[in-house]
């Protein structure tokens, strides 16, 4: 029950969320809201794939790879506007071209990793956006900006406590499929995803529902 509740509880918001950030970039045409709409719009996509795949009984973990790689993408962009320091922008610009190559490379290497969550590439595309985002917490506290911060602060807490729920997770359902253990890992990575989708519907209600925004 609490399950379920949770897991359409998710698709709601991130439903509404693709579209409230839809009708904010369309009306703000800002390069932030646009890396943030493909952000929200491309995990809405994933979910619905891996949803539809899993309703019909097939594999469907090999389409995480696309939902991590989406992620570090979009949100390596969105905080490459944010953040004005030059040095980060180059660094983050480095890293937004070298970790998705690197990650086919291991892929090339090890073809069996992807039908796996691959621990490797989890920990490269979370790594430098955890550390983009308290670069960003820090700046903005200094110069006292309210933009963003509630994404920030959902995403890095999200971040941060999915590492050890997909690391669990790889790790028993190659060597532990009869404890239950597994169900109650997604039970509380889904929690910790529906919180931070709220914290998105926050920060869209407080700086984004009007026509004229401050990025």
């Amino acid at each position: 029950m609490i399950k379920d509740i949770l897991k359409y509880s998710c698709y709601t918001f991130i439903v509404i969320n693709t579209l409230l950030f839809t009708y904010s970039y369309l009306r703000n045409r800002t390069k932030p809201l646009l890396y943030f709409f493909c952000y929200v719009f491309s995990m809405a996509v994933v979910q619905l794939v891996m949803r539809v795949l899993k309703e019909n009984h097939m594999e469907n973990i090999y389409v995480s790879h696309a939902y991590f790689i989406l992620q570090f993408v979009f949100v390596s962009l969105l905080f490459k506007e944010l953040i004005p320091n030059l040095r980060f922008r180059m660094l983050s610009k480095y890293l937004l071209i070298g970790i998705p190559i690197i990650v086919s490379i291991l892929f090339v290497f090890d073809p069996k990793a992807f039908w796996n969550f691959y621990i490797p590439e989890i920990i490269m595309c979370s790594i430098p956006l955890i550390g983009y985002i308290i670069y960003y917490l820090f700046i903005s506290l200094e110069v006292k900006k309210s933009v963003w911060i509630l994404v920030s602060i959902g995403l890095f807490v999200y971040l941060i406590s999915s590492l050890l729920v997909y690391v669990g997770g790889n790790y028993l359902i190659n060597n532990d499929t009869e404890s239950g253990y597994i169900g109650q890992l997604w039970l509380v990575n889904n929690f910790i995803y529906l919180g931070y989708q709220v914290l998105i519907t926050v920060e869209w209600y407080k700086n984004f529902r009007r026509k004229e925004v401050v990025l």
